[in-house]
C-alpha cells in the first residue's frame, strides 16, 4: 500500500476518534466509532502492520508488509468489502457524530481504492525496502515502546530476511512484484529522488 495512502488513513482514523479513545471519554458513540474504525485498522494491520503497530494497533508487531503475490487484487477486494461494510453501518446509525466519523472512514477507504487503481494503471511498482525495514524497527525499538513489544523485533527481522518458516526475504518479494510489471513500457517508474 502506498505510503501516502497509509498516512491519509492514519489521519482519517485519528480524526474519527479511533486512535485516542481516552481523549474522547467513554461515551457510547465513541465506542461505536472505535468499532467502525477497526474495519480499516484491521486492513492496515493485514497489509501494513508496521504502520498499524506505530498507530498502536495490537497484534501487529511481529508481522511485516504484505508483498506476496496478488497483493493488489487481494487489497482491492478487502477494501471494497470494508467500504461496503462502513456504508451499511452508516445507513443503520442515527447518531450524527457516528455518521460523521463513518463519512471520514468511507472517504479514506474510497481514496485508498482510487489511489491504488491509478498507481496500478500507471506506475511501475517500487518498494523502498530499506525504508520499510528501518521504519518497521524504529516503530518497535523506540524507547517509549514497552519492552515486551520490543521483543517482536526479532520475529520481524526473521520475516524481513525470509528466515521465518514460510517466508521469503522482503527484497525478493519486492523484486518479484516489480518484475511482474516491468515489461509494460507504458508504466512510469519512480522518480530518481525517491530511488536515491
Amino acid at each position: 500500500m502506498p505510503r501516502s495512502i497509509l498516512s491519509f488513513i492514519a489521519i482519517a482514523l485519528a480524526l474519527a476518534g479511533s486512535s485516542h479513545p481516552a481523549l474522547a471519554g467513554e461515551q457510547a458513540w465513541v465506542r461505536e466509532s472505535n468499532r467502525n474504525a477497526d474495519v480499516l485498522l484491521r486492513l492496515m494491520k493485514k497489509y501494513s502492520p508496521e504502520q498499524a503497530g506505530w498507530l498502536g494497533v495490537e497484534g501487529a508487531d511481529e508481522h511485516i508488509v504484505d508483498l506476496n503475490p496478488d497483493v493488489d487484487s487481494r487489497t482491492r477486494k478487502d477494501y471494497l468489502r470494508a467500504v461496503a461494510e462502513l456504508k451499511s453501518r452508516r445507513e443503520k446509525t442515527a447518531n450524527p457524530l457516528v455518521r460523521q466519523d463513518l463519512e471520514i472512514l468511507i472517504r479514506a477507504g474510497e481514496n485508498n481504492l482510487r489511489t491504488n487503481e491509478v498507481e496500478r494503471r500507471h506506475m511501475l511498482p517500487y518498494y523502498n525496502v530499506p525504508r520499510i525495514v528501518f521504519t518497521g524497527f524504529r516503530a518497535l525499538l523506540d524507547a517509549q515502546v514497552p519492552k515486551e513489544r520490543q521483543a517482536a523485533a526479532l520475529t520481524r527481522l526473521n520475516r524481513y530476511t525470509g528466515m521465518a518458516a514460510g517466508t521469503k526475504p522482503l527484497t525478493t518479494l519486492a523484486r518479484e512484484r516489480t518484475a511482474e510489471r516491468i515489461a509494460n513500457r507504458n508504466l512510469v517508474g519512480p522518480d530518481a529522488a525517491e530511488v536515491e
